[in-house]
């Protein structure tokens, strides 16, 4: 487990403290260690310093795609693949668009690398809109905002999801005979056409946006009052696929299918799928990793203690996405997770609806705690919310 732990802490700390390391800090280290390695503890420091430079790999391969600030002064031809669902907008629709070819007055760039740009389309080009490739003129601009302290950061959310540039839309032309058929794409179309199938058969429903959400972690249906209802009432966090939703295909895959080796793939690999059709969120992927850590402790494929599951999810998490501690949804996570195990620490008798209570009273309270020191909102109603929603979503 201090391996597990040093590691974790080599990838968080580089994004906690804001600055990449150059190179030569690494050698400066890994002598160090070298020379004290007849101790224990150099070992940690090791893994430590593994983790540091994991992130700092991921940090400086993503810098490496900017685009070059001339080709911000005019307008450029992008030819790429639509990579995300549309979001409307009152003006406009919002999506991502990976482009591998970037062409303006001052230059080219085609080096093999796609690089996601968050692009506003106008109402009157969203009919053209699919899941294909397109020839697109747009104005771009660099992801550089103004910073309110009261606020999230804008850079750093754009920075986590991989945006390197943000631009507005002029001209759209669809490739015809151009495909990319890679397995993401092929992902983006079955998601396409389940959000059109889901929105014909709930067009009559009041509420459709909340289903919407609930069932495809696709929150562009919500509407604003809805949006503020959900705020108000604290139960924002029903709205992303995240460890409960994870947490119920789970339960109910292993509640359903055998206990034996092949029951266990089937429970992985359907619940991946799950995780892939709603677009695989930072929060769905770290809720799957955890629990399919601790499924294979409780079906004793894992010799480990529940702490130590909770420590080899977070490992497997940074090493799939060094990026995660920069979402705020990384931290409620895991501190969530960590309160549970430690509340139900030594533990033997039953869960009965008395203990659930407790559960839920400590945990909202430790939340809250968390949110003051973020600055995030504090809704006092939100624990008498959450003790009427989560069930609600949970068994209905």
């Amino acid at each position: 487990m201090p391996w597990m732990a040093a590691f974790s802490a080599g990838v968080i700390i580089l994004y906690c403290c804001g600055r990449v390391l150059p190179w030569h800090d690494y050698i400066f280290v890994a002598l160090c260690v070298l020379l004290l390695s007849y101790w224990h503890w150099p070992r940690y420091i090791l893994v430590f310093m593994v983790g540091v430079g994991w992130a700092n790999w991921h940090v400086h391969s993503q810098l490496s795609t900017y685009l070059p600030a001339s080709f911000f002064a005019s307008e450029v031809l992008l030819e790429g693949r639509v990579c995300s669902l549309t979001v409307p907008g009152e003006f406009s629709y919002r999506l991502d668009f990976c482009a591998w070819s970037f062409e303006s007055e001052s230059g080219h760039v085609r080096d093999g690398l796609e690089r996601r740009v968050r692009l506003s389309v106008p109402l009157d080009l969203a009919d053209k809109l699919s899941p294909g490739v397109f020839r697109i003129h747009a104005r771009l601009r660099p992801p550089l905002a103004r910073l309110n302290p009261q606020t999230r950061s804008a850079e750093r959310f754009w920075f986590r999801q991989g945006i390197v540039s943000l631009g507005h839309v002029s001209e759209l032309i669809l490739m015809e005979g151009a495909s990319h058929s890679t397995w993401s794409q092929h992902l983006l179309l079955w998601r396409w056409q389940l959000r059109e199938y889901f929105q014909q058969h709930t067009n009559a429903l009041e509420h459709r946006g909340i289903l919407q959400a609930l069932f495809l972690g696709d929150r562009s249906g919500i509407t604003p009052g809805e949006n503020r209802l959900l705020s108000e009432s604290g139960t924002q966090h029903l709205m992303a696929i995240s460890g409960l939703h994870v947490g119920i295909i789970v339960a109910l895959l292993h509640f359903l299918l055998p206990t034996r080796n092949l029951g266990l793939f089937f429970v992985a690999t359907l619940s991946a799928v799950y995780v892939a059709l709603v677009g695989a969120p930072p929060s769905a992927l770290r809720a799957w990793l955890m629990a399919m850590a601790l499924l294979l402790v409780a079906r004793g494929y894992l010799p480990l203690r529940p702490g130590m599951a909770w420590w080899a999810a977070m490992v497997l998490v940074l090493l799939v996405d060094p990026a995660a501690p920069l979402a705020l949804g990384f931290w409620y996570s895991f501190m969530a997770v960590a309160c549970l195990l430690m509340m139900v620490r030594g533990r033997q008798a039953g869960v009965g609806w008395s203990q659930l209570l407790l559960l839920q009273t400590v945990l909202y309270l430790f939340l809250q705690g968390f949110n003051v020191t973020v600055m995030q909102a504090v809704h006092p109603l939100s624990m008498l919310a959450n003790l009427v929603a989560i069930p609600w979503v949970s068994v209905v």
